[in-house]
């Protein structure tokens, strides 16, 4: 359950990270 948790965590990051960066790209 933890771990499942944690991972869900940091994919939502990644995801976050990335839709900025297409986001300053695009501007």
């Amino acid at each position: 359950m933890m771990n499942v948790q944690l991972q869900y965590h940091c994919s939502m990051i990644i995801v976050n990270i990335n839709d900025e960066r297409s986001s300053s790209i695009s501007m």
